[in-house]
């Protein structure tokens, strides 16, 4: 009897323990999806300070690498680099499927809390390298945009002392829209956001920004009056303007220059994006307001008139990096080759598992 009785105990406590585990399992696992997975995610793409052996040195998930024949001196600036987050306003955009306002909440939930632990890496610069807004270019009036631009504050708050840096895309001016809706979109950007186009002189290197769906636009243009870009008849204030006084202002000047452009550089089909990427390659294509990449005459005018060291793009969604080839200012010297890193989408997509961001660490040239 007593031996029953035991037994019967030890089969309750075997029974109680049991919920409890699962209980402790559950809550573990809620942890690490609402807490943990985001500290780590942040923890494996520190700033690369500790490898810095040129003037610039880049970070996005686990990728480290530093280009060649540069001597680090001086502080070093810490420059986060973020694309795509496109905040949604319910009377803008609206999701397809049941509660679409829950799903936006559960986005923007998302956006804020990673959003959190990266602004944890207390960058010294921000630079948003387009969409940042969803539904832009679409709003239909001034006040609905700014509802819009103000939930993309409350979700994006900077630190005091942050130099904050935007680059208008395809969702915030809109590309091929009607004259008179590309007006508006692009006066209301320029309102809240900052220029179209503009440059900043950061650790003594160049920051170059562009309107890169004006610069499409310009592109067909160009391509309707049959010119190249050295007979090309650019509107003042557009971005082949700018990106000419760009190239006659830098004669002389041996500062390095970053370009940051939304809209990746043309590239063969072909092309691999490297390791870090998951899935497929940047190809060519266009619809009505987007295109995956600058068309090759438009590539090989900003390499020539920039001549950039490094190039940032974003609007692909998934990461990519690219070489290109652009001819040296002596005929007899060998080709300087231009690393570009298409960032990852901060905002989640279909298209990719994990989110991400882009981090560079940059220090003065010798």
């Amino acid at each position: 009897m007593r031996a029953l009785t035991r037994r019967s105990l030890a089969q309750l406590r075997t029974a109680a323990v049991l919920p409890r585990s699962l209980r402790l399992l559950w809550l573990v696992g809620v942890l690490w999806c609402e807490l943990g997975s985001y500290r780590f995610a942040v923890w494996i793409c520190a700033w690369p300070d500790s490898h810095l052996t040129g003037v610039f040195l880049t970070c996005s998930i686990a990728m480290r690498s530093s280009p060649a024949g540069f001597q680090a001196s001086g502080d070093t600036t810490h420059v986060l680099v973020i694309t795509d987050p496109q905040v949604r306003h319910p009377t803008a955009h609206k999701h397809p499927g049941f509660f679409p306002s829950l799903h936006d909440w559960f986005y923007h939930a998302g956006l804020s809390k990673s959003w959190k632990y990266v602004n944890n890496l207390r960058p010294d610069v921000v630079i948003f390298l387009g969409d940042m807004l969803a539904s832009g270019r679409k709003v239909k009036d001034d006040d609905e945009y700014v509802k819009n631009y103000d939930k993309f504050k409350s979700i994006f708050p900077i630190n005091r002392g942050v130099s904050v840096f935007h680059v208008p895309g395809n969702e915030d001016v809109g590309l091929n829209l009607h004259s008179e809706d590309a007006v508006h979109a692009q006066r209301r950007y320029s309102t809240h956001f900052g220029p179209l186009n503009s440059k900043a002189s950061i650790s003594n290197h160049t920051f170059i920004f562009i309107n890169a769906p004006g610069l499409v636009e310009e592109d067909y243009q160009r391509a309707r009056h049959h010119q190249d870009y050295e007979t090309y008849t650019a509107p003042a204030g557009g971005s082949v303007d700018f990106l000419r006084r760009i190239g006659s202002q830098r004669d002389g000047s041996k500062e390095p220059v970053i370009l940051f452009t939304h809209i990746p550089l043309s590239r063969p089909d072909n092309a691999g994006c490297g390791p870090l990427r998951e899935h497929g390659a940047i190809r060519r294509g266009a619809g009505p307001g987007y295109q995956n990449m600058f068309g090759k005459q438009t590539s090989e005018f900003l390499l020539d008139v920039v001549k950039p060291a490094r190039i940032f793009s974003g609007d692909d969604r998934d990461f990519c990096e690219y070489t290109h080839s652009r001819v040296s200012a002596a005929r007899d010297d060998p080709a300087v080759l231009v690393r570009e890193v298409t960032v990852k989408s901060f905002s989640p997509d279909r298209s990719i598992r994990r989110p991400g961001f882009h981090l560079l660490s940059l220090v003065p040239p010798a």
